[in-house]
């Protein structure tokens, strides 16, 4: 089951954290000037945090529930490998796939 879980947890954990991402950064299109690039850098790095931290929620949930520990390192192991496999995911989502897999909503800056 801990394969099935680490796959089940990656792929829910990353569309929810492209689903927040989405909707966080929002349209960024507009004219470009100094105080618009602000706002958009503010909105981006708030999209990359928000989609990090709900992609680790979930896949720390999968994980743990489908006993992917147990997968990695047997009976004995702690719950925490879950979560730190989850927590990874977050920092990869946060700061690698922003975004990624979902393509952005129509009439919106990829």
């Amino acid at each position: 089951m801990g394969v099935v879980g680490f796959m089940a947890g990656t792929v829910a954990g990353q569309l929810a954290g492209a689903w927040v991402y989405w909707r966080v950064r929002g349209n960024t299109q507009g004219p470009s000037t100094s105080e618009h690039d602000a706002a958009v850098t503010n909105r981006e790095f708030d999209a990359a945090w928000a989609a990090g931290f709900v992609t680790a929620v979930v896949a720390t949930g999968v994980y743990t529930a489908l006993g992917v520990h147990t997968w990695l390192l047997g009976r004995d192991a702690s719950w925490g490998l879950s979560a730190f496999l989850g927590l990874c995911m977050g920092i990869c989502q946060g700061m690698l796939f922003r975004g990624r897999p979902l393509f952005p909503p129509r009439g919106r800056a990829a």
